[in-house]
């Protein structure tokens, strides 16, 4: 056996147990190594790479909570675990103490429970390899190794070859334009990538943007101004915000779509329309088709394809792998040859409930990685808090809108899944845009911008949560007012 492949080490002076743990661990395909006592774990820990150290807290030879910090000091990488006969919280906090990230009662009852939290363990710390390595994680730029990510990328990668419309639907912040862009990369297509926010325009130049405008179209118009569409010629044309281009404007888009052409303002002959288009949203556009806002006929149209990206809430086991991709990129942006991530640095990200997604973590990592004193970022560098914090008191003494806590869910254990995740994220979201808008005067693009959303998001987000801001609302110019 290649003494430097990774293993866990199973320290157990008895007999029974050790082999018993080691035929459990092997079953499941972990790599695993013995020792009976404390001076047989230390040999082993430096000559091999031992990822998990199982530990027994009664040795022969010293105490498991000793043995945890001589294998710390020999492999401060290694994740301890530790087994005792006799459990209590005060032994489960001494363990914690010594760096042990979790505790259990022999004999094992819970075996689910074990063996989640060694594969846990197992993957964080060969994410930590990963990290310190120069390789990178993967060459696909849809990270992420759960389920949901994993039809993803198939997905993806099924579609991309084709010249159907495709349509991105996601929560803010999830990485539909990371998505828009895999799709165009592999697709081979030989034009650019043209992206336009369909809300950041006024109307009255998101027409012109798109399709071009002859000379003397505009006042003071001296040459030809190409549109995206003619710009993105053989390549993919990315409409972002979809859910926001005027209703005026979807009926030219409709036929562009129908008719492969395009009539820049102004012109009288139509031109050929070759690039792919690709649109995304984070709003029910069926919702807007019953509010009158959507044509129904577009949607279809842009639906030939649909693509949903899921939330990050809903796949934190691919977390760390997003992290460590992070912590790795901007590491090199600042210059650093390398950067770790501990454990419970790792716990802590997980913990959180990221409701500005993707977007949200690639900000805390690029945060922590520059304010870190040294290559190790620890949790409290992360600047998240406590995953969900109760809101603060509003200052007319009014009750706080209810939000859970770390120790207030109990009225959610007995729900299904994915209800009792709806109840939370109801309790939470009011009282996160609530605090924004105090904290920042009740001037929406202000608290907007704070919580990572763009203005118009922040707004719908408001009104589905019946939301009102306690000030005047806006103090600055609103763009939207305007055209």
């Amino acid at each position: 056996m290649d003494l430097e492949e990774p293993c866990i080490l199973v320290v157990e002076d008895d007999a029974a147990q050790r082999r018993a743990l080691e035929r459990l661990l092997t079953r499941r395909d972990f790599t695993v190594a013995t020792a009976v006592d404390g001076a047989d774990a230390i040999e082993v820990v430096t000559r091999r790479d031992v990822v998990v150290a199982i530990v027994d807290l009664q040795l022969p030879d010293t105490h498991g909570l000793d043995l945890i910090r001589r294998i710390a000091a020999v492999r401060p990488s290694t994740e301890c675990i530790v087994l005792t006969g006799y459990g209590s919280a005060s032994v489960a906090e001494e363990a914690r103490l010594a760096g042990a990230s979790d505790y259990f009662e022999k004999p094992i009852v819970d075996s689910t429970r074990f063996f989640q939290v060694v594969r846990k363990s197992w993957q964080l710390q060969r994410l930590r390899l990963q990290l310190a390595s120069t390789s990178p994680l993967t060459t696909h730029r849809i990270i992420g190794d759960s389920p949901s990510m994993v039809r993803l990328r198939d997905l993806v990668d099924r579609i991309a070859g084709t010249s159907a419309p495709v349509l991105i639907t996601g929560e803010s912040g999830v990485g539909k334009e990371v998505v828009a862009e895999t799709i165009h990369e592999r697709s081979r297509r030989k034009g650019e990538f043209v992206r336009i926010n369909c809300a950041a325009l006024p109307e009255s130049l998101i027409e012109a943007e798109l399709f071009g405008a002859e000379p003397g179209t505009f006042t003071g118009q001296t040459g030809r101004r190409d549109g995206l569409f003619m710009t993105a010629a053989n390549g993919t044309i990315f409409l972002d915000e979809i859910g926001e281009m005027p209703i005026g404007l979807q009926p030219k888009l409709l036929r562009v779509l129908e008719s492969r052409k395009v009539r820049p303002l102004g012109a009288r002959k139509e031109l050929d329309a070759t690039a792919r288009v690709v649109a995304a949203t984070n709003v029910d556009l069926r919702n807007a088709i019953t509010a009158g806002t959507f044509r129904e006929d577009l949607f279809f149209r842009l639906a030939v394809l649909a693509v949903e990206v899921p939330p990050l809430r809903e796949r934190i086991e691919d977390i760390p792998l997003l992290a460590v991709h992070f912590a790795r990129r901007y590491a090199n942006l600042e210059g650093r040859s390398s950067v770790d991530l501990p454990p419970e640095t790792l716990r802590v990200l997980m913990a959180h409930t990221w409701p500005g997604n993707v977007r949200e973590l690639a900000n805390t990592l690029q945060r922590a990685v520059v304010l870190s004193p040294d290559r190790r970022i620890r949790p409290e560098e992360l600047g998240l808090g406590p995953a969900i914090a109760p809101p603060e008191p509003p200052p007319d003494g009014s009750p706080p809108p209810s939000a859970p806590t770390a120790t207030g869910w109990e009225d959610l254990h007995d729900l299904p899944l994915t209800r009792a995740k709806e109840a939370l994220l109801d309790r939470f979201v009011p009282a996160y845009l609530e605090r924004k808008l105090r904290e920042h005067g009740g001037v929406v693009s202000r608290a907007a911008a704070a919580s990572g959303l763009q203005r118009p998001n922040f707004r719908r987000e408001m009104k589905r949560y019946g939301v009102v801001s306690p000030g005047s609302g806006d103090e600055e110019p609103d763009p939207e007012r305007s055209t």
